[in-house]
């Protein structure tokens, strides 16, 4: 994915991104998510559906921002 983005030019650039962070969030947010439904307690837990969409963004949000700053190291090297 950093490859494809560190090749692009012009708003392909950003779209590479999104979909780049949309990816690798979801894949984050998802691999913990079922964890935390196999985990069982004695006790009941439920989860807030707001919380659990907010832990999302937050997970692409920081996908995005790994990319970001591994395409901007990597492209400064280039030059």
């Amino acid at each position: 994915m950093s490859g494809r983005i560190a090749t692009a030019q012009g708003r392909a650039t950003h779209w590479w991104l999104v979909s780049g962070a949309c990816a690798m969030g979801l894949g984050i947010w998802t691999m913990h998510f079922v964890g935390m439904l196999a985990f069982s307690l004695p006790i009941t837990i439920g989860y807030d559906p707001l919380i659990t969409f907010g832990s999302l963004l937050i997970a692409i949000a920081a996908s995005a921002y790994a990319l970001w700053l591994f395409v901007r190291k990597c492209c400064r090297s280039r030059a």
